[in-house]
């Protein structure tokens, strides 16, 4: 097995400096487990390479504030689960099925100045790190978190329904964020943020570049200038074709975009085209 790359090393593969080998992180996304009876073989395969990066926290919200929530309070929405919120497929789960609910839902919005964000997290770190980069993650940025309130459809017929509403849901998403990522420059000391936000489908974004530049593309450019200030990279892992917001990405300084998802964007343009400006 070959030894971890200490960080140093995986900053200078995303600054694009040189690195002594290609940074490897196929850990953090597959797992023996999931194999069944592969699991062995994947396993083998799994000890074979180092994982160059270590992820931690931060504690993000419960999705409803329900009475066994290990922090009272702590959740994107106010209120129990109801019965039959999982009786529809994941998309079209409507946690806000009122627009007009919002206020009261923002009113109501989980802190993320709470002292357990990043609890055990730097003895975590001091254990196991051990001079590799570091990361802290989590999933659904601003679309997914925004779906899975609203509900998929609803979201992409809000933007043009109820804009001034969708601009303060972003905003309330982007404060949250925005604190998380300055606590974990601050606390942490850390050389990345990497979070997710799948706006792609197999043949083109989610939604138009329009909506992209007017909802995304500012706020996508507070938390990168948050991590930035802090010395941090920002990695943002987006599934499907995204190839019409590369441009943008690159201009408000994403450092990392993961992946360059097989059969949807080809990869040899991607890198002939934006090669050199980020990292992929």
């Amino acid at each position: 097995m070959r030894e971890p790359l200490p960080a140093d090393e995986v900053r200078k593969a995303i600054e694009h400096r040189n690195p002594s080998r290609v940074p490897m992180m196929i850990h953090q996304w597959t797992y023996a487990g999931a194999f069944d009876d592969r699991a062995d073989q994947v396993q083998a395969i799994l000890d074979e390479y180092p994982n160059d990066i270590y992820s931690t926290g931060p504690r993000m919200p419960d999705f409803w504030d329900d009475s066994d929530n290990a922090i009272p309070g702590y959740a994107w929405l106010n209120r129990p689960q109801p019965a039959d919120h999982d009786d529809h497929a994941h998309d079209a789960s409507t946690a806000i099925p009122d627009i007009g609910m919002l206020d009261e839902i923002l009113d109501a919005w989980p802190d993320p100045t709470i002292p357990q964000m990043y609890e055990g997290c730097a003895e975590a770190l001091a254990t196991n790190a051990n001079g590799r980069y570091t990361t802290a993650g989590w999933a659904f940025c601003f679309y997914e978190r925004m779906w899975s309130l609203r509900g998929m459809e609803n979201i992409l017929c809000d933007f043009y329904e109820h804009p001034k509403e969708m601009h303060k849901l972003m905003d309330a998403l982007c404060d949250f964020h925005e604190t998380v990522i300055r606590r974990a420059g601050k606390e942490l000391k850390l050389d990345a943020i990497n979070t997710t936000d799948d706006i792609g489908m197999q043949t083109g974004p989610m939604f138009s570049p329009a909506i992209f530049k007017e909802f995304f593309k500012p706020r996508y450019k507070r938390l990168i200038d948050a991590a930035h200030d802090h010395n941090m990279h920002f990695w943002l892992h987006t599934c499907g074709d995204v190839t019409l917001f590369m441009d943008d990405f690159i201009e408000i300084g994403l450092d990392v975009i993961h992946p360059i998802q097989k059969y949807t964007m080809n990869e040899q343009e991607v890198a002939a085209t934006y090669g050199g400006r980020i990292a992929i």
